[in-house]
């Protein structure tokens, strides 16, 4: 005992082992420790059970009388499958990370958009994927919500910048990027201070002082016109 009455433990022969209480729904991989000055450090330890269960793990410990006899029980409650993610054989696992082919997850062009869903889909051809419920449009085309696989063609495709893969959905809008000057469904209207130049086309608005000389070579050449008319016809 220290001077603080704590104990110190120097026991670095003994071991502990992490025991589920239901071994037939929980795996557990590296949960065999050896002591280290008296302590068990289970990292690295890793503990796969079906989603959403709540299972009790025990501490079993060679260092006492009998190597059944829990030294400590606690529980774990394991969490659901988030966005992006498959249940594949009573685990979650994110689409597009799959370790081995032919796996239904093992190609990074594979998405899915729900939960708890039993199968990745093959990306659209008009559309990027990077795994999990990563997609968004390719150039030229746009989707009505990120949380749609429904894409559709732009009706001016050059206003539809689509999305650059493995940016963030915090750096870009995941229903599909507008040029400059395009704006709203489809990017088929006009930003503030543009204008369609012809149909789904947008292009920035003049200057008032452009306006201006527009008008005056416009008033010159009406001016000039009538005079011509005027004067072909005294002669």
């Amino acid at each position: 005992v220290d001077k603080y009455g704590q104990v110190i433990k120097v026991d670095s022969t003994s071991s502990a082992t992490l025991i589920p209480e239901n071994k037939n729904k929980v795996t557990i991989v590296n949960g065999f420790k050896t002591a280290e000055k008296g302590v068990y450090n289970f990292k690295g330890a890793q503990i796969t059970a079906p989603p959403e269960e709540s299972i009790t793990i025990s501490v079993v410990s060679s260092a006492l009388s009998t190597a059944t006899t829990p030294n400590e029980n606690f529980s774990i409650s394991m969490r659901e499958c988030w966005l992006g993610e498959i249940f594949d054989k009573s685990q979650c696992i994110r689409c597009g990370t799959g370790a081995a082919e032919g796996e239904p997850y093992a190609n990074s062009q594979r998405y899915t958009l729900k939960s708890n869903e039993g199968e990745c889909h093959q990306c659209p051809s008009e559309a990027h994927c990077w795994g999990g419920n990563n997609m968004g449009p390719k150039e030229g085309y746009w989707r009505i919500s990120p949380s749609s696989d429904t894409f559709f063609t732009c009706p001016y495709k050059s206003a539809c910048l689509g999305v650059t893969p493995f940016v963030s959905s915090e750096d870009q809008d995941m229903k599909g990027v507008c040029a400059d000057g395009y704006e709203g469904h489809l990017c088929a209207n006009c930003q503030e201070g543009w204008s369609h130049s012809f149909q789904y086309a947008c292009e920035k608005c003049p200057s008032v002082i452009g306006n201006v000389f527009k008008l005056m070579g416009i008033l010159v050449f009406v001016v000039g016109f009538v005079y011509i008319l005027i004067k072909a016809s005294i002669f």
